[in-house]
């Protein structure tokens, strides 16, 4: 995702049966935007469903006034983003998930 002024160039990342918006969290914070736990997260880097939570983001931050371009890029594998932290919009998850690995054994 790149930020130039209002405008966020931002990419859609698809796998053969799904696909998400990549954005910042601190501009997924800034839109206000009700995110569902369908989205992921890693590092500073919120992966936002296709389906309703790419598109509530994308209405909440244009009518703060930024314009949102998208790109598409398609892998025919599995997405690595499945693997990723489970969206949250508390800070102190957030920091945990960034911060802890966890080890099964068994």
């Amino acid at each position: 995702m790149r930020r130039l002024g209002n405008q966020l160039h931002c990419i859609k990342h698809e796998d053969p049966a799904h696909g998400w918006l990549g954005v910042k969290i601190e501009l997924v914070k800034l839109s206000g935007a009700k995110i569902s736990p369908y989205s992921y997260q890693r590092g500073k880097t919120a992966y936002l469903e296709e389906d309703s939570d790419a598109p509530a983001f994308i209405r909440a931050i244009e009518a703060k006034g930024f314009k949102v371009f998208v790109e598409s890029r398609h892998t025919n594998k599995r997405s690595s983003i499945r693997s990723y932290a489970t969206f949250s919009q508390d800070p102190s998850q957030q920091f945990f998930d960034d911060h802890f690995v966890f080890c099964h054994i068994g």
